[in-house]
């Protein structure tokens, strides 16, 4: 589309295609980014903590609040990441 009406624009279209380099750092970044995004929209470990210390649960070892919460969200980050990694693989390594 973008090489047929203005030919100056063929060069980008190309470095733009799929399976090149730009195109797939370009990717995997998108996915990675917006991994987070959802899980830090979805997910909130301080309301999570909260909710955890009025229901009288506890992490063995970890004081309710924010220690808690604290864990939560390192526990979340690296998960999403794991997940972030493994669609990122999923989405580049499929089939089409």
């Amino acid at each position: 589309m973008l090489g047929s009406r203005w030919p100056f624009l063929r060069p980008l279209r190309k470095t733009w295609a799929w399976g090149e380099p730009l195109y797939t750092v370009i990717y995997i970044t998108m996915i990675i980014l917006f991994a987070f995004f959802y899980v830090g929209i979805v997910f909130n470990p301080t309301e999570l903590a909260d909710n955890h210390a009025q229901e009288w649960c506890f992490i063995p070892g970890i004081r309710p609040g924010r220690s808690t919460s604290e864990i939560r969200q390192l526990i979340l980050k690296r998960l999403t990441f794991i997940g972030a990694m493994y669609l990122a693989l999923a989405a580049c390594f499929r089939n089409g």
